[in-house]
C-alpha cells in the first residue's frame, strides 16, 4: 500500500495518493516515515488542504530537520500569509539543506525585499543586502530573465546601481527583452550616471510598455541632463498625458520648456 501511495505521488495523482498516505502516517504504534509525512503534505497542498499540509510538513521536519522540500513549503505558506520573518527563517533552512533548491532562493529573495520595503534604517539596509546574496545564488542556478530582474531589484534596493546595470545589460540587449527589464536597466544606468545607455534602454521600454508613466519621468530627466531639451519636454509631456495631475512632471515640463526648440 505504501508503494502504491508513493507511485500515485510520483504520478501526480494526489487525490488518489492522499487517503493511502493518511493511513501510512497514522498507523498505531509506529513512527511515521519522514518521507511519507512530506508526501502527505505535498498531496494535501496539491488538493487545496493547506492547513493540513502545514501540519504534515511540520511533522516531516520534526522527523527530519533537513527536509529541504518540506521547509520550502512551510516558507511558502508563511510568505503567502505575509509573515516574512517566518518565511525567511524556513527558506534559509531550506537552502542550507539543499543549495540547489531554486524556488527557495527565489522566494527567499522576494521575502527579504518585502521585509526591507516594509522597514527602514539599518534593518532594511541589511535585508536588501541579504536579498542581494539570495539573488546571487538564484542566478547561479537559473539565469533566466525573471531571475535576473529579481536579482537586479535586490541590487537596486541595496543602491548597487552599477552592478544592477551590469547584470541587466546582457538581457536588456536582446530584442525580446521585457519592458520591465528595460525599465530597470534604464533606471540603474541613470543612477549610475550612464545617461546614453539609460536613454537607449528607456526608449525601448517606452516602445514595449508605452503606458508606464515612470518611464517618461526618468527618460525626460536623462534627456534633460544630456541637454536634449526638446526630447526632454516631449518625454515629460507624454508622462503628463498619462498622469495629468502629477506635480513633479508639471514642474519638470515647465523647467525645460524655455530651452526646448
Amino acid at each position: 500500500m505504501d508503494a502504491l501511495a508513493e507511485s500515485y505521488v510520483l504520478a501526480e495523482k494526489f487525490d488518489r495518493a492522499l487517503p493511502l498516505l493518511i493511513v501510512a502516517t497514522t498507523r498505531p504504534g509506529t513512527r511515521p516515515d519522514a518521507s511519507f509525512l512530506y508526501y502527505r503534505g505535498l498531496a494535501e497542498t496539491k488538493t487545496g488542504k493547506n492547513a493540513d499540509a502545514e501540519k504534515s510538513f511540520n511533522a516531516a521536519i520534526k522527523a527530519n530537520p533537513k527536509d529541504a522540500a518540506a521547509l520550502y513549503y512551510l516558507g511558502r505558506f508563511a510568505f503567502e500569509r505575509k509573515d516574512f520573518d517566518a518565511a525567511i527563517a524556513m527558506l534559509n533552512r531550506a537552502t542550507t539543506s539543499d543549495s540547489r533548491l531554486v524556488e527557495a532562493w527565489r522566494l527567499l529573495t522576494y521575502s527579504y525585499l518585502n521585509r526591507a520595503g516594509a522597514g527602514s534604517g539599518p534593518a532594511a539596509d541589511a535585508d536588501y543586502l541579504a536579498a542581494v546574496r539570495a539573488g546571487e545564488s538564484l542566478v547561479k542556478f537559473r539565469s533566466d530573465e525573471d531571475s535576473i530582474i529579481l536579482y537586479a531589484q535586490a541590487l537596486i534596493g541595496a543602491k548597487q546601481y552599477a552592478r544592477a546595470a551590469s547584470a541587466l545589460e546582457p538581457v536588456a540587449a536582446k530584442p525580446e527583452a521585457k519592458g520591465t527589464t528595460l525599465y530597470l536597466s534604464g533606471f540603474a544606468q541613470t543612477q549610475a550616471k550612464n545617461y546614453p545607455k539609460a536613454i537607449t534602454a528607456l526608449e525601448r521600454a517606452a516602445q514595449k510598455t508605452p503606458n508606464d508613466v515612470n518611464i517618461y519621468r526618468i527618460l525626460g530627466y536623462d534627456y534633460e541632463v544630456s541637454k536634449q531639451y526638446s526630447k526632454a519636454l516631449g518625454a515629460y509631456e507624454k508622462g503628463l498625458q498619462l498622469a495629468p495631475a502629477d506635480p513633479d512632471l508639471k514642474e519638470s515640463a515647465d523647467r525645460v520648456r524655455p530651452f526646448a526648440k
